[in-house]
């Protein structure tokens, strides 16, 4: 069952073998890059890779993760739509933009070794596909990261470490020097652990025994069903008198909570080299000349589809290696069958037992020297002498050779259009720059030197918190230049370069510190506080007291407790671990009870504060959830080199339920 499940995954995951230079569908876009991304040979032995290959496979998307998609493409048109994932949509100039970004960034790194735009641009898609499906995930089932995943991260960075322990010291001064309070930084981090949290969960789970299985299965899909009352805390806020004792002591304690926010407001310019595109067209002859100035983007390389046999060093000294390698290559010359002998002989466990076969690879795309010489100098049908690398002892032969291949001018044509506009709005661009430079005026405000060039207007922020990621904050090179020009008593401006052909300027036009007010002005807000931190504290003694007449058996059951206190006793369904429609920390707490004490049953309490509210409950029965046959094979013998695969058949899986388009013609078109 298990080998036929990812059998039927892996098959699913190389649904763009055979796609030969088109366009991804629905599936392609999602798959890990087995046509264009993931093919490298050393990724498929979990070893080392270049930054390269991940670059081009769209493992880099940590700008997606962080900022969210939607952080790049502000100020740009909406049509025409290309790609629509659920309610998510991507249209043609944002996606041209993303492309031209990705090259600039691809010929400053690795001039000599460019991909073409075919593969450049379907990395992108990739990219913004997966991310989308993940956020999407995360968001339908309000997937949360505990407080102690966020502390084990905090702990365990070396940044606030001394001496290779946790420095609290350390971590404070940070937070001080970026200007952010605990919660706030906390807050962000759980953000930032969601997607990496859900791949890591799929990706890095260990080999279970058949008992251990059983037993995980048994515990995940236990389902309990309780009893419970509810204590709101306004229920006790006539109980819950502030003096004026009480008012001053809360504001005297909790001073840093009533303090003002300290506040900015930007004056800023914008100045983008895309609000200058429609002021130029792109003529067939110029389309033409850059086409042929730039063909080698437009080539896709020769690649070759090899089998290999792996003889792994790990379980064998590398002389015993070599040696069990010559022999197999005697029997291969002696006239046996490759597919036989990789069963055989091959330690691959990924490949094995399917005749050995890798994706096709690029000679680029492949690390060791060593292995692309053997490949590349093979002709159809042959086999390498014995490769020794790092990853083992291996034989290889050559199945199958794509020829390289020139993306057609027609198919490039939008693309190219847009290069040709985008160079001309460009020197647009600097051109209006310099004219701005010139016009000097340090001390001047950002509108009046607008309104004086007469090109582009200014604009304000609403008043900002110094940790804020709005408006124009989201640029964390913009909010650095704020926090610069505070430093320097809000003197003159600055010049930030967003990205090539994208620049703000940025001035403080108005500063509020943080003060803590007088008392008078906030001791209604204070006195509220003290009504509420009184309500809760009596809400929770209550609960404590009810539980103790419950033991002590002064109060038989929660219908008891009900009666006695005019309550409403409610009963759940089954639920299980993932249950959302109660608080995440009811049902944590569900699951942690024992199952009884003696004949009796547990009582416990919750204090839900987001929910203004304590919680009693018993648990009353329990049963096993329906079988799950996902969730066997996701617990049963999982070796690491099948974890990427899951991650992908996981992906594949959302994407199935996903709502996906691709208009191909409005990008080809």
């Amino acid at each position: 069952m298990l080998l036929n499940f990812r059998d039927k995954m892996l098959g699913k995951l190389n649904v763009a073998k055979g796609a030969k230079g088109k366009m991804p569908g629905k599936k392609e876009l999602i798959s890990s890059g087995y046509e264009y991304g993931r093919k490298s040979y050393e990724k498929y032995k979990g070893q080392k890779v270049s930054w390269y290959v991940y670059l081009i496979i769209g493992i880099i998307v940590v700008p997606f993760a962080f900022f969210g998609v939607n952080y790049y493409f502000q100020g740009f048109s909406s049509d025409p739509v290309i790609l629509e994932v659920n309610d998510y949509e991507l249209t043609l100039t944002e996606f041209s933009e993303l492309v031209r970004q990705r090259k600039l960034q691809l010929e400053q790194q690795m001039p000599e070794r460019m991909p073409s735009d075919l593969d450049i641009q379907n990395a992108i898609l990739r990219e913004i596909v997966r991310s989308q499906l993940v956020s999407h995930e995360l968001e339908k089932h309000k997937y949360t990261v505990p407080d102690i995943e966020v502390a084990r991260v905090v702990v365990n960075a070396e940044e606030f470490q001394s001496d290779g322990v946790f420095d609290n010291d350390l971590y404070m001064g940070y937070l001080a020097s970026i200007q952010q309070t605990r919660s706030d930084f906390e807050d962000g981090l759980r953000e930032r652990i969601f997607p990496t949290q859900l791949q890591t969960a799929i990706r890095e789970s260990d080999l279970s025994l058949d008992h251990e299985t059983s037993l995980y299965e048994k515990l995940f899909l236990e389902e309990r069903k309780i009893n419970y009352v509810e204590l709101p805390y306004e229920n006790y806020y006539d109980l819950a008198e502030a003096s004026t004792q009480d008012v001053a002591y809360m504001y005297e304690q909790n001073a840093a909570a009533y303090m003002t926010e300290e506040t900015i407001r930007v004056e800023y310019i914008e100045v983008k080299a895309t609000d200058y595109l429609d002021r130029h067209t792109a003529s067939d002859e110029e389309i033409k000349a850059y086409y042929e100035d730039n063909l080698n983007s437009y080539t896709r390389p020769e690649r070759r589809t090899v089998a290999h046999i792996l003889i792994d060093t790990q379980r064998r000294n590398r002389l015993a290696a070599n040696e069990l390698a010559r022999t197999i290559a005697k029997r291969l010359e002696q006239g046996e069958d490759f597919d036989s002998l990789v069963k055989e002989h091959s330690e691959d466990l990924l490949t094995a037992q399917r005749g050995g076969g890798l994706p096709p690879l690029a000679e680029f795309e492949i690390e060791d020297e060593n292995i692309a010489d053997a490949i590349f100098s093979l002709s159809v049908g042959e086999f390498s002498d014995p490769v020794s690398s790092e990853f083992g002892v291996q034989i290889f032969k050559l199945l199958e050779i794509q020829e390289e291949r020139v993306e057609p001018i027609s198919r490039a044509r939008k693309q190219i259009e847009y290069e040709v506009k985008y160079e001309k709005a460009y020197d647009d661009y600097l051109r209006i720059m310099e004219d701005f430079e010139a016009l000097g005026g340090e001390g001047k405000s950002l509108s009046v030197l607008a309104a004086s060039f007469g090109k582009f207007e200014s604009h304000r922020t609403k008043a900002l918190k110094l940790d804020s990621d709005k408006e124009i904050f989201a640029y964390p090179d913009i909010k650095q230049a704020a926090l610069d020009l505070l430093q320097n008593d809000f003197k003159g401006r600055q010049a930030v370069e967003i990205e090539p052909g994208h620049t703000m300027y940025v001035r403080i036009a108005n500063y509020r510190e943080s003060v803590l007010p007088p008392l008078k002005e906030i001791e209604n807000r204070v006195a509220k506080d003290v009504h509420r931190a009184k309500a809760v504290t009596a809400a929770n003694r209550r609960a404590q007291l009810i539980k103790f007449d419950l033991y002590k058996g002064y109060l038989n059951s929660l219908e008891d407790v009900a009666t006695e206190y005019r309550l409403e006793l409610q009963e759940s369904e089954f639920i299980g671990r993932d249950n959302r429609d109660f608080p995440l920390q009811l049902v944590s707490s569900v699951f942690e009870q024992n199952k009884m004490i003696g004949s009796r049953f547990v009582y416990e309490s919750v204090d839900l504060p987001e929910e203004d509210k304590v919680v009693i409950y018993e648990v009353t029965s329990y049963r096993q959830g329906e079988d799950n046959e996902r969730l066997k094979e996701q617990l049963a013998n999982k070796p690491f080199r099948f974890s990427d695969q899951e991650y992908e058949a996981f992906l594949l899986e959302m994407a199935e339920k996903a709502d996906i388009e691709f208009y191909q013609d409005r990008l080809s078109g």
